[in-house]
């Protein structure tokens, strides 16, 4: 991620996520969160997200959703230092890849 605690969209409309891999190569904890909403309606730190993933200082996770997680309006990605804020990691030191239909 480029701008961190900034919303991305990853699919305007409905979907399904079907595995996330992430890596954290930064010294500080931070937390992928996604959400059920486009980005214009995304506000990280106030939005509530519909999945949270812990990504360790230098860790990552690799998740396989096999059955999919829906996502019935649209699919918006934001990493933040902490777990319900909005505050942003270092550019450039979170890497994910979310598969989805």
């Amino acid at each position: 991620s480029g701008s961190a605690a900034d919303e991305t969209q990853i699919k305007a409309t409905a979907g399904t996520v079907y595995g996330i891999v992430a890596v954290n190569t930064d010294a500080t904890e931070c937390f992928l969160h996604l959400y059920n909403l486009t980005a214009a309606n995304t506000t990280v730190g106030t939005s509530t997200p519909v999945i949270t993933i812990p990504l360790l200082a230098t860790g990552g996770a690799a998740i396989n959703i096999t059955l999919g997680a829906a996502f019935s309006t649209a699919i918006t990605a934001a990493i933040t230092t902490t777990v319900g804020g909005s505050t942003s990691v270092t550019a450039n030191k979170v890497v994910v890849n979310i598969l989805y239909a």
